[in-house]
């Protein structure tokens, strides 16, 4: 597994983590090679050292309890704030830690600075300010490790994928027993459908801590995505063995009973999955899950049930930023699956007030503003209002213009995208969706549908295979939650499409 999270949901993404992995950065001494660690506390020091290896094989809540205890060693330790910022279980407690590693910032090296002015500016949604500073971080620390996967966390998150290979590389060669890159390589290569390259950096992620859950969890993905789904449940099922507490991995033995079909099972596994949960949003997560597990089995109803059932224990537990996604998420489903518009503009209307109310992330409250903008451009196509749609479609590709994550315009091109094909207009819709987001799924469900507007069966049907044949790997990155529900909208209805 690995956490790839974005300001703009991650959401946790995504806090401003864009690659969990990647921002675990530091040295185990002071040195003019390796990234400082200012504390005036030799057992804070330790203590931080011990819970960064923690952090770095996945053992997140073991970690976040360790950072804390460094913190009571010494307050003013800029470093353990700002790791603790980045296992944030919640909006609110990323910003508190975050807050405290900037105000302690002045008195830490410059080294320790570059880090958490590279968490700041992706907390404001700045991913290009952060890949500068990350690059300053290099230069001053070159034979530092964990500086150059640092680098390729920011590389990642801006979608370059052969820059990020690159530096994840270079971490390799410094340090061939570092297992942090191999993970992320992995998933590089598997993305790019390169699965021999990914099974041999799994391995050797395995070689190095063959005792770790996450290094069988990420083997397990892998084999999800191949269509492995019995190997990849054994090798979920070490990774549990491993660490009883890895929910993730139980969830995704669900997801892949899903995939073969076995939906009782699969909500069953889920269940087990909310057992051993040690955070309030993993819990929300697996509810979720289960949730879209009744999409899959083409049952929209029980999906809207148990996404309240989500949504009630959000709000137990204050999580404003999942409130709002699964807000935003019940207005898609009833946009595109219910069809009830009304209904699809009462959540978004709520999702707005909450996030208007919220106290959240300059980036984060940019995101859903231009969310809410493409979703209203959705409603008002499927109303047949497109002048409406294509205006609200401008407001949002100036209100990305205005920002600084190049990223965020292949979402404008799968809105542009969306509207056109509603308005039948196949070859401009099919421009746009070449633009749009090409390692999501739901991009090449849209662009069969396009295709087979347009005539283009056989393309149609290549285009839906490749949707069946995608096997999501869905993570426990809290970002996921928009992606996930489009999967499981694209996967049944072009296996639907595809026996029609």
């Amino acid at each position: 597994m690995f956490k790839r999270f974005h300001v703009t949901y991650n959401l946790v993404s995504m806090s401003a983590l864009v690659l969990l992995l990647a921002l675990m950065s530091g040295c185990a001494r002071e040195a003019t090679t390796e990234i400082p660690i200012t504390t005036t506390s030799e057992e804070a020091r330790a203590t931080y050292i011990e819970a960064r290896q923690l952090a770095e094989n996945l053992r997140l809540d073991e970690s976040r309890a360790m950072y804390e205890q460094a913190i009571e060693q010494d307050s003013a330790f800029a470093l353990a704030h700002w790791a603790r910022a980045l296992l944030g279980v919640s909006n609110r407690e990323f910003r508190e830690y975050l807050d405290q590693a900037v105000a302690l910032a002045p008195n830490v090296s410059r080294g320790e600075r570059l880090l958490i002015e590279a968490n700041e500016a992706l907390a404001e949604d700045k991913p290009t300010t952060a890949l500068r500073l990350r690059k300053q971080l290099v230069r001053r620390y070159p034979n530092d490790k964990r500086a150059h996967n640092t680098l390729g966390g920011s590389y990642f998150g801006l979608d370059e994928v052969d820059q990020a290979i690159t530096a994840y590389e270079r971490a390799v060669e410094l340090d061939a027993n570092y297992p942090p890159p191999y993970n992320t390589l992995g998933y590089l290569y598997m993305n790019d459908f390169q699965f021999d390259k990914a099974e041999n950096a799994f391995q050797n992620y395995i070689r190095l801590i063959p005792n770790e859950a996450n290094v069988y969890d990420s083997m397990a993905d892998l084999y999800t995505r191949m269509g492995r789904y019995e190997d990849a449940i054994e090798n979920y099922r070490m990774s549990i063995e491993r660490n009883p507490t890895f929910a993730f991995s139980q969830r995704k033995i669900g997801i892949n009973q899903v995939y073969m079909g076995q939906y009782d099972a699969g909500r069953a596994s889920m269940r087990e999955a909310i057992g051993i949960e040690e955070t309030p949003i993993g819990r929300v997560i697996d509810l979720e899950m289960i949730a879209f597990t009744n999409l899959y089995e083409k049952n929209p109803d029980a999906t809207l049930a148990s996404l309240q059932e989500a949504l009630s224990m959000a709000e137990e537990e204050g999580l404003v930023v999942r409130i709002a996604l699964i807000h935003s998420g019940l207005c898609r489903l009833h946009f595109s699956t219910t069809g009830d518009l009304d209904q699809a503009e009462a959540e978004l209307q709520t999702f707005q007030e909450i996030v208007q109310e919220s106290k959240i992330t300059e980036g984060a409250r940019d995101f859903f503003s231009e969310l809410a903008l493409g979703q209203a451009a959705q409603i008002a196509a499927r109303r047949g209002d497109f002048d409406l749609a294509f205006a609200k479609a401008e407001e949002l590709e100036a209100s990305i213009a205005a920002g600084e994550n190049p990223t965020e315009t292949e979402g404008y091109h799968q809105n542009m995208g969306q509207i056109y094909l509603k308005q039948g207009d196949f070859s401009k819709a099919l421009e746009h969706f070449a633009q749009a987001n090409e390692d999501d799924p739901y991009t090449y469900y849209l662009m069969a549908k396009a295709e087979a507007g347009a005539g283009n069966d056989e393309r149609a049907m290549e285009l839906y295979q490749k949707v069946v044949d995608w096997n999501e790997v869905i993570s426990h990155n809290a970002g996921n939650h928009h992606r996930a529900l489009g999967y499981a909208m694209a996967r049944p209805k072009a296996l639907a499409a595809l026996e029609e």
